[in-house]
């Protein structure tokens, strides 16, 4: 069976960061996305604070050592309504509250492809 608004989620290359390249600065976490994205993951495997930021000035979001989290866009939207997307060609950025002396973060990239 095929439906008119069926669609396929689809993920870009995993993106990451080793714990001596995060600074006390917002840096991009790899390159923006080439697609407008429905699900981000992010994955704090380091031993330090790391604040996410969505604009590279503002800090949006904090990050616990070894723990993650998800941002579902497209969760509960309403019937008929557009979807919740993060921008193609915007990213993520990282800085360190507390270094991190070991480990890496990540971020997973998951988007929706018609069929």
């Amino acid at each position: 069976m095929s439906y008119s608004n069926a669609c396929r989620m689809q993920f870009e290359t995993l993106r990451s960061v080793a714990f001596g390249s995060i600074t006390n600065a917002f840096l991009p976490l790899g390159t923006p996305y080439d697609n407008p994205i429905r699900i981000l993951k992010v994955v704090n495997d380091t031993d330090g604070l790391i604040q996410l930021s969505f604009d590279g000035v503002n800090a949006h979001d904090v990050y616990a050592p070894t723990s993650g989290g998800v941002y579902d866009f497209s969760t509960n939207r309403a019937a008929n309504a557009e979807e919740a997307e993060q921008p193609k060609h915007t990213q993520v950025y990282i800085k360190y509250t507390i270094a991190p002396t070991a480990g890496t973060f990540y971020v997973v990239v998951v988007y929706a492809n018609s069929f």
